[in-house]
């Protein structure tokens, strides 16, 4: 039966890849999403994106970003005097104004191919960026993607981007789904994550992004507790509080434009471009519950 559902959501996920490789669909999901999915917090926020791979040769993972297009994102932040941030110092920025020219871009998993790719084109135009890694998966394999596994950052290479001024924050320990889990295995997930960057690092290791994009308060109280200060969302945005802070994925067939209207403090309470970020951040890797774990509860989802 598990083989059957995978298999399953496997050509589902490649099937949305391919139609939503097109220019057209995107559109239409976005307008058509609008309504439902389109309103942003009234909160003043410093606005982010969420990239996962930036590869010379994408696949058909919607999370896999064209490196050359990256490239033109950047210097198009140049060009629009747009300066990037990392997410602690987001917590220090207190005008609007200065919130309108600033810009989060955050790294979810801590893949190898940011070492080997996104790096060097990040030093060349001189932006900064806040990289999430799994600390259990160190130079391995992911394991819960229905996409081909990827591998992850090493030490030397964590140490090497941190050395570089970018800063590095926690993904959790086994990239779990938070909410599913109990009060102990939550904690060893925030906790343990934490002390193994920050051993690498030899810096706090102060920010967070939630596996899935899933959270609740409960998990945000332990995390808090743990020692985070600030967090990025991937999704429930209407719900941040003031040192949560809402990013918007980046997938393989945005343009330069459309990434700059995501972040762009212009956009009005609907926007077709936000809306087909949070309507397709809900199909772009997957399922969270692709490998249901025995520490895995329902009742604690709520």
């Amino acid at each position: 039966m598990a083989f059957v559902i995978r298999k399953t959501s496997f050509f589902i996920m490649n099937t949305l890849s391919l139609f939503a490789g097109s220019l057209v669909i995107p559109c239409l999901m976005g307008s058509l999403a609008a309504l439902l999915f389109g309103n942003k917090s009234p909160q003043k926020k410093i606005p982010g994106l969420l990239f996962h791979s930036v590869l010379p040769c994408p696949g058909l993972n919607l999370s896999e970003y064209p490196l050359d297009n990256f490239h033109s994102f950047l210097q198009a932040l140049n060009n629009h005097n747009i300066k990037t941030i990392s997410v602690k110092d987001t917590l220090n920025v207190k005008s609007d104004l200065d919130k309108g020219s600033r810009c989060i871009l955050s790294f979810d998993d801590g893949l190898e191919c940011f070492y080997k790719y996104t790096l060097p084109v990040l030093q060349q135009t001189r932006h900064v960026s806040t990289v999430f890694c799994v600390a259990g998966y160190l130079g391995r394999f992911s394991g819960w993607d229905v996409y081909p596994t990827k591998k992850h950052l090493n030490k030397e290479q964590i140490r090497i981007i941190s050395d570089n001024g970018h800063e590095i924050g926690s993904h959790t320990l086994t990239h779990a789904n938070l909410p599913y889990l109990r009060d102990k295995d939550l904690d060893t997930e925030l906790k343990r994550s934490k002390e193994i960057l920050e051993d690498i690092t030899s810096k706090p290791v102060t920010s967070i992004s939630f596996p899935h994009g899933s959270w609740n308060q409960r998990v945000w109280e332990k995390a808090k507790a743990a020692g985070y200060t600030a967090a990025t969302l991937y999704r429930g945005h209407n719900n941040a509080q003031s040192d949560q802070f809402p990013v918007f994925g980046a997938f393989r067939f945005d343009s330069t434009t459309t990434l700059l209207k995501r972040i762009s403090p212009n956009n009005r309470i609907f926007s077709s471009s936000i809306a087909a970020a949070k309507l397709l951040s809900h199909f772009s890797k997957g399922t969270p519950v692709w490998k249901f774990r025995k520490t895995y509860r329902f009742f604690l989802k709520g």
